[in-house]
């Protein structure tokens, strides 16, 4: 939880890198490092949300283009912000790599 804490620190003052350093280490797996930095992005200060959440859900993408959770964050991030336009794209991506049925019912329910 430390070193959670220490990432979520970090990417709040925009020292992304040493962040998602820190995930990478704690998470060795591929699939679970995307997963817990894209989630990230819903940890950052409010005000931050669309730098410091996308940036988490860009490198949750960049780690894992074929998992849900990088898009699932990003359109979530934009559509509460009410950038609807860019949303739609981004979630329609994340049910096409949704890996099971269980996934887009879990994922799908929020943004639907």
């Amino acid at each position: 939880m430390i070193t959670y804490q220490k990432a979520i620190s970090h990417i709040t003052l925009k020292q992304y890198q040493q962040g998602f350093s820190l995930l990478k280490k704690l998470y060795n797996n591929t699939d679970t490092a995307a997963k817990y930095i894209a989630l990230t992005g819903f940890s950052v200060p409010v005000k931050d949300i669309l730098t410091s959440g996308i940036a988490c859900a860009n490198e949750a993408i960049k780690i894992n283009a074929n998992g849900p959770y990088g898009y699932f964050v990003k359109g979530g991030i934009y559509s509460d912000s009410g950038f609807h336009e860019k949303a739609l794209p981004l979630m329609e991506k994340m049910f096409t790599v949704c890996r099971n049925d269980e996934e887009k019912k879990i994922l799908g329910y929020f943004y639907t």
